[in-house]
């Protein structure tokens, strides 16, 4: 349905087969962020931030807040494995999204790239400002996983993290 007061578009199947008209689903607000990839890197074994982070104010405190985060990294092998482990977390230190071991056994290679992005979802119960961020770390914190990380792989390449905060009243 088209809800002619506010030109928002929504319709929501329920279990009965008959559309919703309800306002719940409709987006109140929509954040990007992106940063420029680099040759960036680091041997650092455990979680630290790439630079890829946005600020949200949320405008509802019954709302979802869908993140999404595309990322590119270039991994070099360890001594044992050439593996990572990839999250975003929110500044509560709640988890949204977390892909670990991301990258191949074995650490007979030289520098791999990969895509880490991916989407998860936070619910919100308040007004309080959040900030979404994205981390890194050699795979289960361990230093043999993998050499040097390239965080912002690579130059020319575009990092971006989006946050739609969705009505859920």
């Amino acid at each position: 349905y088209v809800d002619g007061r506010s030109g928002c578009m929504s319709s929501v199947i329920r279990g009965d087969d008959n559309f919703d008209t309800g306002v719940n689903g409709k987006l109140l607000q929509a954040r990007t962020f992106s940063l420029a990839g680099s040759a960036q890197n680091t041997t650092q074994a455990t979680w630290f931030d790439t630079g890829v982070s946005i600020a949200v104010t949320p405008v509802s405190a019954n709302s979802i807040l869908l993140v999404h985060c595309s990322h590119s990294v270039g991994i070099v092998a360890g001594s044992s494995h050439q593996r990572i482990d990839f999250r975003v977390i929110e500044s509560g230190g709640t988890e949204v999204y977390r892909y670990d071991f991301l990258g191949r056994d074995g650490s007979g290679g030289g520098l791999i790239t990969r895509n880490v992005g991916g989407s998860g979802v936070f619910v919100n119960s308040d007004l309080n400002a959040k900030t979404f961020k994205a981390q890194i770390q050699k795979a289960a914190g361990n230093s043999s996983e993998t050499g040097s990380i390239y965080y912002r792989w690579y130059t020319g390449a575009v990092h971006t993290i989006t946050v739609l905060e969705i009505d859920a009243s």
